[in-house]
């Protein structure tokens, strides 16, 4: 008895099936990437807009993160 393993058509089979995968993984990934980097880019552009519009409350708010970071770190 042959094991159906052991045949190059099952094992073909097999590589192809693995390889649609790793395809569809592999586009799926891509289309998150560019999702996410349009949500960055929005984002760089909100936060850009709010530091041009309100300078001194940007400043202090990233004064106050600068010393948490800062208390969390010595501790």
């Amino acid at each position: 008895m042959s094991n159906p393993a052991d045949s190059p058509m099952g094992s073909t089979s097999t590589a192809e099936q693995v390889q649609q995968q790793v395809e569809g993984f592999a586009e799926a990934a891509s289309e998150y990437c560019s999702d996410w980097s349009e949500q960055l880019r929005a984002c760089t552009e909100s936060a850009e807009q709010y530091v041009r519009k309100e300078p001194i409350k940007s400043l202090l708010i990233a004064a106050g993160v600068g010393v948490l970071i800062g208390m969390i770190v010595r501790r």
